[in-house]
């Protein structure tokens, strides 16, 4: 998980914006775009791969959770918001097979956007 808390923590500044623009004034810049579907494929990737989740492990997942929700409200995109949603729940409800796919599908929907606008 060490690649996940290194973009974590690279990711305050995408967490800082998204969460001062998450009222749909301006969507998120192409880099932004990018640097949240790396984040939520690095998580997936990692959560696939681990065999023991610390604590730092989960407030990470949590910290990629809310940047995805953000992110999604930035964007202003309903389906983005509910497979957020989905992420969340599944980190609340520990269920790393519903995150994995959770944030494969946000990450796969962003980067489509991310195609499609940059």
């Amino acid at each position: 998980m060490k690649k996940l808390l290194s973009l974590a923590g690279l990711s305050l500044s995408l967490f800082v914006f998204a969460s001062g623009h998450a009222r749909g004034a301006e969507q998120l810049s192409c880099e932004d775009l990018y640097d949240v579907t790396e984040l939520l494929q690095a998580a997936a990737d990692d959560l696939d791969s681990a065999f023991y989740i610390s604590n730092a492990d989960d407030e990470a997942l949590e910290f990629v959770s809310d940047i995805a929700l953000l992110a999604a409200e930035a964007e202003g995109n309903r389906r983005l918001i509910r497979l957020a949603d989905e992420l969340e729940e599944a980190w609340i409800s520990e269920d790393a097979d519903l995150y994995i796919d959770a944030a494969d599908e946000l990450a796969y929907e962003f980067d489509r956007i991310y195609r499609r606008e940059c």
